[in-house]
This record gives structure tokens, C-alpha cells and sequence, in this order.
């Protein structure tokens, strides 16, 4: 049996080499890396001016459970232009309290629909998660925990960190004199 550890964005890429040659389907391995790593330079909006949004990716609701620094999800957070809220927590995966997490109040929600977590639209409807100015102001993004919150070559798909770079609240925009972030998702329903 081998084994592949990967806790951040870049394990992938290697991780996908091990895997390939394990199995003799390097070449398989190597067509499948390069579309990943094209992937990311695509979604890739490194800010070089103006304030980047705090962004808070919930990977369990009970307890609460966030990407914090040296994981995966914070490297994705950073490709696309955000800045993980979590960043100063004392571990990869914080288990934060209502307190901590209303302290934090990032200005976008990614929120993780499956298995351990209630849909979307309770947030507006339970506590603390209601108090939060980016759910109070609809700025949640709503993902397939399934697909991203297990790290591998799927997280870099079209419908994975482009979407989340491009059609997302992380896609900014320049406004009059300020940045201003595009929000394209309809309200919350109560």
C-alpha cells in the first residue's frame, strides 16, 4: 500500500505524479497535472493593490469547522484574490465557537452543502451564523463538499477555483476611486 499526504495546493500537483507513476500511467498523470496547473494559472487574480476580501470556507457546521492557514483551501482562497479569515488560527482546521466566528465576520461565506451541514438558506434563520454581515448581505458561496473540500485534481475544474475566481464574490471589480466586489447570487429566501 502507498500513501499520499496532501495539505496544500501544491501536494496536488505531486501527488498526482505518485499516483501515475504507482500505477504506470505516467503519461495519463502528466496530461492530467498540466490541465490542473493550467487550471489554476487561470483562476489565478493575485491582487497586487487594494484590500482583499476575508473569506471564511466552512467545512462542518457542528461544531464549526474552517480551512485555516497551510491547508489547501487557504492556498485556493489566495489564488483567487481573498484572504483567509482563519488565517491567524492556531491550527490547519479550527474548531471555532459562536464568539470567534461572529469576531472574525468575514466579508464572504463559502459554505460547504453535504454530509454535517444544513442548507444555505437556514443560515439567515440560526445563530451566530444569522449575525454574520456576509450572509446578512448574501455574500455566500455554496459548494459541493464532496468535490472541494477533499483536496485533488477536481478542485481545479471549470466549475471549481475558475468559477470561484470569476463568477463569484471574489472577482473584483474596480469602482470610482475604491474596490468594489461583484455579488451575483440572488437572496437568501427565508
Amino acid at each position: 500500500m502507498r500513501i499520499t499526504s496532501i495539505d496544500r495546493l501544491t501536494d496536488i500537483d505531486r501527488a498526482i505524479r505518485d499516483v501515475g507513476s504507482w500505477i504506470d500511467e505516467d503519461a495519463a498523470a502528466e496530461e492530467l497535472r498540466r490541465s490542473f496547473t493550467a487550471t489554476l494559472r487561470a483562476a489565478d487574480r493575485t491582487v497586487t493593490d487594494g484590500e482583499r476580501p476575508s473569506v471564511l470556507w466552512v467545512v462542518w457546521s457542528d461544531p464549526i469547522v474552517v480551512a485555516g492557514p497551510a491547508t489547501f483551501l487557504n492556498d485556493l482562497i489566495d489564488l483567487v484574490g481573498g484572504c483567509n479569515a482563519a488565517m491567524q488560527a492556531g491550527s490547519r482546521w479550527p474548531q471555532l465557537g459562536p464568539e470567534p466566528l461572529l469576531s472574525l465576520d468575514p466579508d464572504v461565506l463559502v459554505w460547504s452543502e453535504g454530509a454535517g451541514m444544513f442548507p444555505k438558506e437556514q443560515l439567515l434563520h440560526r445563530m451566530p451564523w444569522s449575525r454574520l454581515s456576509s450572509v446578512g448581505s448574501n455574500r455566500v458561496i455554496t459548494f459541493q463538499a464532496a468535490r472541494f473540500n477533499v483536496p485533488g485534481p477536481r478542485i481545479a475544474t471549470a466549475a471549481g477555483c475558475t468559477m470561484l475566481a470569476s463568477s463569484s464574490p471574489l472577482s473584483a471589480i474596480r469602482g470610482p476611486g475604491r474596490l468594489k466586489y461583484a455579488f451575483p447570487f440572488s437572496p437568501l429566501t427565508s
